[in-house]
């Protein structure tokens, strides 16, 4: 068996989070608050201290150095550091193929947004068909990815994912993050694990704990 732990949405609190000893730690993205790169050097410094036999991060929406011209620094940075950085991209881990994509659907011009409909569909139409592990910052629609706009909660997830998503018949756990005011982390449905890693609220303070799945 692997020990596979997630965690997202850590905004530069990775150093309040009490990791469980594991295999596999996974990071789905927002790691920093605006993709600086002195927050990045301390997130991968927490990560190089960490003890997992593999390390893998994706971007979020506030991890602009991984957009912007700060890009091929932040790329060096997570290999100087022994991390394993997905960007629309897959590894094979412990036996398992693992997918990544920073993509989330468009929201005030933020990184790595995309408009709903066609543009976004053909950013997951990239996830291979054989993915096992699928990492992505924002949740399929309908899947832990509630939020109140204040006159009611509705679901923001994306619909395209959640149609790819459908496709994938190899996929044992989707992993995402993104939306932070979720009580309930996991999901299971149709086969498939959902997990909401996110760790801090809205507020960003640290509320909840790492995801541990075996598989």
């Amino acid at each position: 068996m692997t020990k596979f732990v997630f965690i997202s949405d850590t905004h530069s609190k990775h150093s309040e989070i009490s990791l469980p000893p594991g295999d596999v730690l996974i990071h789905c993205g927002d790691m920093t608050n605006r993709g600086g790169l002195i927050e990045l050097y301390n997130f991968t410094a927490w990560m190089k201290k960490q003890q997992f036999k593999h390390k893998i991060v994706i971007a979020g929406n506030h991890d602009f150095c991984f957009e912007n011209q700060n890009k091929e620094e932040a790329l060096v940075t997570m290999k100087q550091f022994d991390i394993t950085y997905l960007e629309n991209s897959s590894v094979i881990v412990e036996g398992f193929k693992i997918y990544g994509s920073p993509a989330s659907p468009f929201f005030y011009n933020w990184a790595f947004n995309y408009q709903r409909g066609f543009e976004i569909a053909k950013i997951w139409k990239m996830i291979p068909d054989d993915t096992e592990i699928l990492c992505t910052h924002g949740p399929p629609r309908g899947i832990l990815d509630v939020v109140n706009d204040g006159f009611g909660e509705i679901h923001v997830g994306c619909d395209d994912l959640n149609d790819r998503i459908n496709q994938l018949n190899k996929l044992q756990i989707s992993a995402f993050g993104h939306i932070h005011n979720q009580e309930r982390q996991i999901l299971r449905r149709n086969k498939i694990t959902y997990i909401n890693a996110a760790i801090v609220n809205n507020r960003h303070q640290v509320i909840k704990s790492p995801v541990e799945i075996e598989l």
